[in-house]
């Protein structure tokens, strides 16, 4: 790569409206669904398909809105369990509110259609 040069891309799709985006060392990941079931067991993700948490690590947890099938609390509480310091950047209050309860570091509400410069 020259100077200016963007970094690599990488872009995972996990199913449902969940990706995993690894640009350089920076790692985002949108609407976290991890299990297959939700909006109380009654909807399911297919194809069925398995999601380590562990390995997902990521920097930025973007969550677009609060329907619950981007918006899943029990994902949120795994994924704080893992990595408190992962930042969740939402705007919805909703969203905002339960993230800094579930007990991440840093939630970040911004406004729609707004742009956010990332380290890198």
């Amino acid at each position: 790569a020259t100077p200016g040069d963007s970094p690599p891309q990488k872009w995972h799709y996990l199913g449902h409206a969940m990706w995993l985006v690894v640009i350089g060392e920076l790692r985002l990941l949108f609407d976290p669904l991890l299990d297959d079931l939700h909006h109380g067991d009654v909807f399911v993700v297919w194809p069925p398909r398995r999601i380590l948490a562990e390995a997902l690590r990521p920097d930025f947890i973007i969550v677009k809105h609060r329907h619950p099938d981007h918006f899943d609390v029990s994902s949120l509480f795994r994924l704080a369990e893992l990595d408190r310091d992962s930042v969740v950047v939402t705007a919805c209050p909703l969203v905002e509110q339960t993230a800094k309860r579930i007990g991440f570091s840093t939630v970040a509400r911004v406004d729609e259609l707004h742009h956010i410069a990332l380290d890198g």
